[in-house]
């Protein structure tokens, strides 16, 4: 069976076109359509749900207003709440100056006692003012001092706590009274170092014994 073709090329392309057309049509209206919904629904959105939200977030707003103007004291209040929020970062520049009490009991002698201590926490210095029973007992402080250390948790063994001990006078009467200035590491009174502990060695007060003047009954032995 022999099939022949009727149809020239010519009518073959133009059937093509059309039909190529018809789709391409088919496809715009389509994407048009679908434009258009969206547009509407973007414009819904707008006119009617976030309008309905800014109405309800301003009524919220207007309410929250009438509140704080009907509330007594609201500018105590407010300070008050700036406060509190201050109270961490103040919290972290504070001294643990609690600690003196403890310090003071390690460091003075039985043989002193203290009149006044003044500290300066910006510039970790200290001043002490007291009475000895003699001047043995004063060096015996002066040299605590000096010579006492701290320890705390985790430390590598014992540190300087004082430092610069000068004892800027010494006045005699019935008792010997000083006056004593000193630096002090600011590790001990740090709040965020743990276990902290002073201690002081069991010394004799070197200034005590070096200045010591010798007795008649010894100069005549070392004459011997």
């Amino acid at each position: 069976m022999i099939t022949l073709n009727l149809l020239p090329d010519i009518k073959k392309d133009y059937l093509k076109a059309n039909r190529t057309k018809s789709i391409f049509v088919m496809v715009a209206f389509f994407v048009s359509a679908g434009a258009i919904a969206v547009v509407i629904l973007v414009a819904l959105y707008v006119l009617g749900v976030q309008k309905l939200q800014i109405s309800n977030s301003q009524g919220s707003i207007d309410q929250s207003i009438k509140t704080l103007t009907e509330t007594e004291d609201l500018d105590k209040v407010v300070t008050i709440q700036n406060q509190l929020e201050a109270l961490p970062s103040l919290h972290e520049g504070t001294t643990a100056a609690s600690r003196l009490f403890n310090y003071l009991k390690v460091i003075t002698p039985n043989e002193v006692s203290l009149n006044s201590v003044q500290i300066d926490y910006v510039e970790y210095s200290v001043e002490i003012k007291g009475t000895g029973e003699d001047f043995r007992a004063v060096n015996t402080f002066v040299d605590i001092l000096k010579n006492a250390g701290f320890t705390y948790k985790d430390s590598n063994g014992s540190t300087l706590a004082f430092s610069s001990v000068v004892l800027g006078a010494i006045n005699a009467d019935d008792t010997a009274s000083f006056r004593v200035e000193l630096n002090y590491t600011p590790e001990i009174f740090d709040p965020n170092i743990e276990g902290m502990k002073l201690s002081v060695p069991k010394i004799t007060s070197t200034r005590s014994q070096t200045e010591k003047p010798k007795s008649l009954f010894d100069a005549e032995e070392e004459q011997k």
